[in-house]
């Protein structure tokens, strides 16, 4: 991928793969080289088909437009197959959504090809780059059949046997999707895609390596303190990191002071806090009862 050696953190460290390194023991996983890389860019290529720049952007209006009523009706079925969608700035902006929610908008762009609307504006579009509609629906649907796919619990024979389709699936997005800027599609995303079935030989299914769990945590540790903040740039970190030292500091004077109690048949007197904070916090307790109410004070 590179054309001179890039020395990292990990040289030298003693490591499990010495043919491979680093990268053959931490694989790319779908989330980030599917969802936030290869569809991102997709829609991206799609709205420059429909017209560069600023350029006809009544169609790019009409197809948000069409995007946002089909997602707010596909919210309104109990089908939970489906993969989660958004209608936050439109389909042609492709910011605010999320990694699982560009699957989904990708999913709901293959139905909208399927409506009297959708095939209108699609149809200039697709003949000036000439892909036929029909081969242009293969593509997406080829491409979220192998999505769902890897994320399945599969025979090793059917894994081996996969590694074609997924040959075709690279040259039917190169082919339906034709990127103009920058290194086309020889991208580091896409590398991570080609990989994907050696990846799930050596590690399992995909989701044995998904980053959602990461990002999960991501959400608890991050996100939701951020709620908390200012949000401003030059002091975002150190306030979200008072946020994040605050909350462990009530959660372990909870769990050391209050916690014990919860649940007991009588109000007991609670002893002298043993436990120093760093912060120089003291907690008073007085009378905790069996559902942690009690009578206390902190200074």
């Amino acid at each position: 991928m590179y054309l001179r050696e890039i020395r990292s953190a990990f040289d030298g460290v003693p490591l499990c793969d010495n043919k491979h390194g680093i990268h053959h023991q931490c694989p790319g996983e779908m989330l980030h080289a599917h969802g936030n890389g290869i569809i991102e860019k997709q829609l991206k290529v799609l709205v420059e088909m429909i017209g560069p720049n600023k350029q006809n952007m009544k169609d790019k209006e009409e197809l948000d437009a069409l995007h946002e009523n089909m997602v707010n009706d596909s919210c309104r079925q109990s089908d939970n197959d489906q993969p989660q969608k958004s209608s936050r700035g439109g389909v042609c902006d492709g910011t605010k959504v999320t990694a699982v929610e560009r699957v989904g908008n990708l999913h709901e762009i293959l139905v909208m090809s399927y409506t009297a609307t959708g095939q209108q504006l699609l149809k200039a579009p697709l003949k000036n780059n000439n892909v036929p509609l029909s081969r242009w629906r293969n593509c997406i649907k080829l491409q979220l059949s192998f999505e769902k796919w890897v994320h399945e619990e599969n025979l090793v024979d059917e894994v081996k046997n996969a590694q074609p389709i997924l040959s075709k699936l690279i040259g039917e997005i190169r082919r339906c999707f034709p990127r103009q800027i920058g290194n086309q599609w020889n991208i580091p995303k896409m590398h991570i895609l080609v990989r994907m079935i050696q990846n799930m030989l050596r590690f399992g299914s995909a989701e044995s390596f998904s980053g959602q769990h990461g990002e999960r945590f991501l959400q608890s540790s991050v996100k939701h303190i951020a709620n908390n903040t200012r949000r401003q740039g030059a002091t975002y970190t150190q306030e979200l990191a008072s946020r994040i030292w605050e909350k462990e500091i009530i959660q372990h004077a909870f769990n050391e002071s209050v916690l014990p109690y919860i649940g007991s048949d009588t109000t007991q007197e609670a002893p002298t806090p043993t436990t120093s904070f760093v912060g120089k916090f003291d907690m008073n307790l007085k009378n905790v009862n069996a559902v942690a109410q009690s009578q206390y004070n902190v200074k």
